[in-house]
């Protein structure tokens, strides 16, 4: 879980915790990287969008360099112009609740690309 804010790290990472999930925390970017560089991969990797030194896509594109094997998902407020994230990148829009928390984390873990948070018209 990567967040320069302390109290979202703190909560989100308290919610996935409690649902038995083995947690990590970064505060940053550089933290997270630094982290993946010593201990290797993981599972999923989330992460916020908007973080001071780098935004959660370009540090999406620094895991998949690092561990292209670990899923990314980020989570923001705001989507980026145009709405792109690098291919494969789960994204959960906030706000959210711990059940749409744990339900995006569980697709991420499994499946393909999703958009999490927005409705899906066919």
């Amino acid at each position: 879980m990567v967040d320069d804010d302390p109290t979202v790290l703190q909560v989100v990472a308290a919610i996935l915790e409690r649902a038995e999930y083995e947690i990590t925390t970064a505060l940053g970017p550089l933290q997270a990287l630094e982290i993946i560089r010593i201990r290797g991969g993981f599972d999923l990797v989330v992460s916020d969008v908007v973080m001071p030194h780098m935004c959660g896509s370009e540090l999406a594109q620094q895991i998949r360099l690092l561990s292209p094997l670990s899923a990314v998902m980020l989570m923001s407020g705001c989507v980026p112009a145009g709405g792109q994230f690098p291919q494969g990148v789960f994204f959960l829009g906030k706000p959210f609740s711990a059940s749409d928390l744990l339900r995006a984390v569980d697709t991420a873990l499994q499946g393909p690309s999703t958009r999490f948070g927005e409705s899906s018209a066919a």
